[in-house]
């Protein structure tokens, strides 16, 4: 990571602090779940959230060695199943999808919607 690719956010959008940029990171490795394509990145720490929608739950990662240095996520904050593994599998319960969009600029968050 180079903190000379970071630019300001545009307008809705704003940086996140230390606390809130861990507990975003963790939530979304919580989310995307251990067998995700992603879960490698989180284990080597190359996945950060940095900023956030001050309208939304969506939050803005940077990521080292990807396709673009930048992706948006939605989180839903939602804790993950914890019942036992055979109930898990007789009845999943659906799980939202926080979705991963690359973005190569801060520009491409302005006027962002749901």
């Amino acid at each position: 990571m180079t903190e000379t690719r970071r630019t300001e956010f545009p307008a809705g959008w704003g940086a996140l602090d230390a606390d809130e940029a861990a507990e975003c990171t963790r939530q979304l490795a919580l989310e995307l779940g251990p067998d995700d394509p992603f879960s490698p990145f989180f284990e080597i720490g190359a996945i950060r959230a940095i900023g956030s929608s001050t309208t939304s739950h969506h939050v803005v990662y940077e990521i080292d060695d990807w396709e673009a240095p930048y992706f948006v996520s939605k989180l839903s904050w939602e804790e993950p199943d914890r019942r036992p593994a055979l109930l898990q599998w007789l009845r999943p319960i659906d799980r939202p999808d926080p979705g991963v969009v690359p973005i190569s600029n801060f520009g491409q968050l302005d006027g962002w919607r749901d």
